[in-house]
């Protein structure tokens, strides 16, 4: 029964994000959240008219992160740092850029 709970968490993540609605934002870390099931990143993006969001990336579980040698200091509070990843389907400030860890050497910071 807990796998099967499990399983539909996994699944209703993946429905989550709309894959058609990639983004690349660029923005200032404002936290980071290292905890389990995924670590998370949050932003203050600036849009074109120069107004300041705050965006959540959610990243991949923490095992993940560390295969990739990511650990919790590798973005730290202040640094400005671009990401890629995909829009949530219900129009909320969140980004999935779990599938981007493939590419972490992308991951510019400046």
């Amino acid at each position: 029964m807990i796998a099967a709970f499990y399983l539909k968490l996994q699944l209703f993540g993946r429905f989550q994000y709309d894959p058609n609605k990639p983004v690349t934002m660029t923005g200032t870390v404002t936290k980071v959240e290292w905890t389990n099931p995924h670590a998370h990143i949050f932003m203050d993006v600036k849009d074109a008219n120069g107004q300041t969001t705050n965006w959540e990336f959610e990243l991949g579980g923490l095992k993940k992160m560390r295969d990739f040698c990511w650990r919790k200091d590798t973005v730290k509070m202040g640094d400005q740092v671009t990401v890629n990843g995909w829009k949530a389907r219900d129009g909320s400030n969140h980004i999935s850029a779990k599938p981007q860890l493939r590419n972490i050497l992308e991951w510019r910071k400046y």
